[in-house]
């Protein structure tokens, strides 16, 4: 934790001196609007749980296989300094399947089920400032810090039960949940970047341990509400580019990039609809985890 804040602090102070130098070097600085429309599809998996006295009680994978997105990217440069804005929204509607399994106190499987998955909302948002540092030759260094913001709201329908698991399964029919997820985190990292004649690569590493999420579980054949809280969570990403560059205003980028959070309890209530009565709060009675990979294609014109 120290040393994450210690990175956040040395990146947060770093920039500012940059800034301060920029200002007063009193040499020509170069400004440029970039707009980078697209899309991307991203393939993975959500996860969701349940403990009951520290135990596993229930896990649910939502597939996203895949979750087509498009959108468009707006950057502005002020000499080396880089503010890179994105904003995509969801444009499919199944996702695959989500698998509910669930334990019983003994820590045995005592039921299954597997239904259909579409999604009813997705959007994802994120900005960051980056500095273009030179190390040698073609080769510069761009540490960055920036800001995520999501949400995704996914509907479980028709499938089949089994209970117990390996039984005959049962059919089943309509919406049974819709469950939300919110995210919320500031990152910092850095890439190391190649500029070519043609060609423009990157590579490097983005992290956060300031992860959050609010999420809602609606079990509608219950009429129940579930909602989680999860703080201070942990986030990676890697991230890879290839940039082709057609002329000085014009060029294509591909974008590959893994991103992974690792399990984070959290503490969940919740609401009856029928009668409106909300339950006390059970600590770290919930969690989440995701991981997943996004292939994006873009393509950029500088103004």
């Amino acid at each position: 934790m120290r040393f994450i804040r210690f990175c956040y602090g040395f990146i947060s102070i770093l920039f500012f001196m940059i800034f301060i130098r920029e200002l007063y070097a009193g040499e020509k600085n170069n400004y440029g609007i970039i707009i980078s429309p697209g899309f991307s599809f991203l393939y993975g998996t959500i996860y969701e749980y349940v403990f009951i006295d520290g135990r596993k009680g229930s896990e649910l994978r939502w597939d996203l296989k895949p979750l087509v997105m498009a959108g468009s990217e707006i950057a502005f440069n002020y000499s080396n300094f880089y503010i890179k804005e994105s904003l995509l929204f969801a444009i499919n509607d199944h996702t695959g399947r989500v698998k509910d399994y669930d334990w019983d106190d003994s820590g045995d499987l005592s039921h299954f089920s597997s239904h259909s998955v579409s999604q009813n909302g997705a959007f994802f948002f994120n900005i960051i400032l980056s500095y273009l540092l030179s190390m040698n030759g073609n080769f510069f260094f761009v540490p960055g810090m920036g800001f995520r913001l999501s949400k995704i709201q996914l509907t479980a329908e028709n499938g089949y039960l089994e209970y117990p698991p390996g039984s005959e399964p049962v059919n089943t029919y309509g919406k049974g949940i819709i469950y939300e997820q919110r995210y919320l985190l500031p990152y910092a990292g850095g890439l190391l970047r190649y500029y070519g004649d043609m060609f423009v690569m990157s590579t490097g590493l983005y992290f956060s341990n300031f992860l959050y999420c609010n999420a809602r579980d609606n079990h509608i054949k219950r009429d129940i509400d579930f909602y989680d809280r999860i703080k201070m969570g942990k986030y990676y990403n890697i991230y890879n580019s290839v940039e082709y560059l057609f002329s000085d205003r014009i060029s294509l980028s591909l974008l590959l990039t893994y991103t992974y959070i690792p399990l984070k309890k959290g503490d969940s209530y919740y609401i009856n609809l029928s009668d409106g009565v909300k339950s006390s709060t059970f600590k770290d009675a919930a969690g989440i985890k995701a991981e997943f990979i996004e292939l994006m294609l873009l393509i950029s014109l500088l103004f």
